[in-house]
């Protein structure tokens, strides 16, 4: 099991929201899930709005290599200065407006790194140090300046001592179950880009692992020979009570639209 980073509770009296947004991919982001998260956290109060980035933020296709690749690159400057640095720039350009725009709305945002997010530690590794700073996404995107705590990837989140979330290294047949064991406690996790839930019971304790829909587009460039996906859009919240006990909640997006069970829609336009 990773590191943990652990969260406070709410205050005795106090409910806290927390939105969790798994699988953005920079340039693949659903414009309409997009608009459709941030009108529906405005109808929270807004000291009880909390934004969990539960990785892969960015997509890091340019860096997308085995490591016989990378240390390739590492002896060129050709392909560092004119291909890998303007394209994380570019990336970093469009992560940092998206941050710019959420902190607007949300009062705590937690960034989990998923596994594409890593390609940057990865590079890293093979980078040379002359030009290691531009591919640092830490210090790049400023969490730090930010205010915005950092997850490594895989490690996990806990919101509750009932509750963790990690972006997630699983994708097979069984991956609730294999979430599920890797904590033995209730799990909210992405990667796979579809919603599914399973519960299981330890001394009759419940516990659940639920995988989220995504923020990206259903059909990116690197998914079209692969055919038919059963991905959806959308996001989580959890309603979490001072004692670690919580609600949550899955809200897929279809039609652009995030219809409510008492009727209400949110629509992005």
């Amino acid at each position: 099991m990773g590191r943990i980073t652990r969260v406070k509770l709410p205050k005795k009296g106090e409910l806290f929201s927390y939105f969790i947004c798994s699988d953005w991919h920079t340039d693949s982001l659903h414009t309409p899930t997009y608009e459709i998260l941030k009108k529906h956290a405005k109808t929270i109060p807004k000291n009880q709005r909390g934004l969990v980035i539960n990785g892969d933020f960015m997509d890091c296709l340019h860096l997308m290599a085995d490591n016989t690749t990378y240390k390739k690159w590492a002896k060129s400057v050709y392909d560092i200065e004119m291909h890998l640095i303007p394209e994380s720039e570019y990336e970093f350009t469009w992560a940092n407006n998206i941050l710019d725009d959420l902190q607007k709305v949300f009062d705590r945002i937690y960034f989990i790194a998923g596994n594409h997010d890593w390609r940057y530690d990865k590079w890293l590794e093979f980078c040379p140090h002359p030009y290691k700073h531009h591919f640092d996404y830490r210090k790049r995107l400023y969490l730090k300046e930010r205010g915005i705590p950092h997850v490594d990837y895989p490690d996990y989140l806990d919101l509750s001592p009932n509750l963790t979330v990690t972006h997630g290294t699983k994708h097979g047949r069984n991956h609730n179950k294999q979430h599920y064991e890797m904590v033995y406690m209730s799990v909210i996790y992405g990667h796979v880009h579809h919603h599914n839930c399973t519960s299981f019971s330890v001394r009759g304790i419940p516990h659940k692992a639920w995988s989220l829909p995504c923020m990206s587009g259903l059909a990116p460039e690197y998914q079209r020979k692969r055919g038919e996906n059963n991905w959806s859009n959308g996001y989580a919240t959890v309603q979490m009570k001072p004692n670690g006990n919580f609600n949550t909640y899955i809200h897929e997006i279809y039609d652009d639209e995030l219809c409510f069970p008492n009727g209400k829609i949110i629509t992005n336009e």
